[in-house]
C-alpha cells in the first residue's frame, strides 16, 4: 500500500539541509538504509545498467536464466526491473566512468539525497527458459541495506562497516522476509517514519523491533510500523517516550531497561495495551486493559 509523499518531506527535514555540488552532495548524519541506489553492472561488469529499486523483490531460484536459456541462475538476493535501453558498455579501463555516467543520468527519486552515489553493485540480467530478457536483473547483494555517509557515499553493510551508521533511517520492505534486529550498532538516531519502507510502502509484517544496545536519546519523533505489537529499546540512553498511542498503535509491549525514562506518568499508550512495560531490571509498570 502506498502511503502519502509526505513521508519524504519529514525525512528531509529530520535529516537537516543536505548541500549538493555539480558533483557531490553532503549529509548532516551518516545513514543505515535501504537506498543504496539503482545501477548495476552486469555481463562480467561490461554493461552497466540502471534498475528501479522500488520494484525489487526477494530472488527465486528457477525465475531466471542466463542467455542461453538453459542454465538456472542461483546465488543471488533480490530481482528488481530495469530498462536495457539505458544501460552503458564498459570495459575494465572505463568501468569507474560508465558507471558514474549512468548514475548521473538516471537519477531516481528514492536516493537518499540529490546526487548521492549508487552502490556500486554487481549483478546479472535475468532471462526466461527461451533466452529472452525479462525486464529484470538480479542482484548478488545478499543484505538489503547501505550505509551511505555524510559525503553521500554508500558502502555495503558487513562487519567491517557495522556500528559507522548514526541514524536508522528506514527499514526492510515489505515482504522481504523480517526485518533484521538493529541491535549493538551504536545508533543515535531513528528516522521519522518507520511505519513505512524506504519507498512508502506500508510494512505489516513488522511485528516487533529490537533496537537494544544502541546510543538512541529519544523514540517520541518516529512513526513505527502500524501492526507492531512489540518495542525492545532496551540498554540505550533514552529520556523521551513521547506519544505512542499516536506512533505505535498496535504496541502491546516496550522493554526500556537501563535508559534514563524515570516514570511511564504522562505516557500516551495505545487504547488496547495489555502487557508489562519494563523500566529497569527490577522496576516495572503495569497497564490495565481497555477493551
Amino acid at each position: 500500500m502506498m502511503v502519502s509523499a509526505s513521508a519524504v518531506a519529514a525525512i528531509a527535514s529530520f535529516l537537516g539541509t543536505y548541500s549538493w555540488t555539480a558533483d557531490g552532495c553532503s549529509l548532516p548524519k551518516s545513514v543505515l538504509t535501504v537506498k543504496c541506489g539503482h545501477v548495476v553492472a552486469v555481463d562480467n561488469k561490461t554493461k552497466i545498467c540502471p534498475y528501479d529499486p522500488a520494484s525489487c523483490s526477494v530472488f527465486v531460484r528457477g525465475d531466471c536464466f542466463d542467455s542461453t536459456g538453459t542454465n538456472q541462475l542461483a546465488g543471488y538476493a533480490l530481482k528488481c526491473s530495469y530498462g536495457s535501453s539505458k544501460c552503458k558498455d564498459a570495459s575494465d579501463a572505463t568501468y569507474l566512468e560508465v558507471f558514474d555516467a549512468v548514475d548521473a543520468a538516471n537519477p531516481n527519486p528514492f536516493d537518499v539525497a540529490k546526487n548521492a552515489k549508487s552502490l556500486n553493485e554487481l549483478g546479472a540480467v535475468c532471462y526466461d527458459s527461451r533466452g529472452r530478457d525479462t525486464g529484470s536483473v538480479v542482484l548478488s547483494r545478499s543484505e538489503r541495506f547501505c550505509i551511505v555517509d555524510t559525503t553521500c557515499q554508500p558502502q555495503p553493510f558487513t562487519m567491517d562497516t557495522r556500528g559507522t551508521a548514526q541514524v536508522l533511517l528506514d527499514l526492510k520492505r515489505s515482504g522481504e522476509h523480517s526485518v533484521d534486529p538493529a541491535i549493538n550498532l551504536n545508533l543515535e538516531a531513528l528516522g521519522p517514519d518507520l511505519s513505512v519502507d524506504a519507498f512508502n510502502q506500508t510494512l505489516p509484517n513488522v511485528l516487533a523491533l529490537d533496537l537494544r544496545y544502541n546510543q538512541l536519546r529519544s523514540i517520541s519523533d518516529t512513526l513505527f510500523p502500524a501492526e507492531m505489537t512489540f518495542l525492545d529499546v532496551s540498554y540505550n540512553s533514552i529520556t523521551s517516550i513521547g506519544n505512542l498511542e499516536r506512533n505505535a498503535p498496535s504496541l502491546e509491549m516496550i522493554l526500556v531497561a537501563n535508559n534514563n525514562v524515570a516514570t511511564l506518568d504522562g505516557i500516551a499508550f495505545p487504547p488496547k495495551t495489555v502487557s508489562m512495560y519494563e523500566l529497569s531490571q527490577r522496576s516495572y509498570g503495569w497497564l490495565e486493559a481497555d477493551l
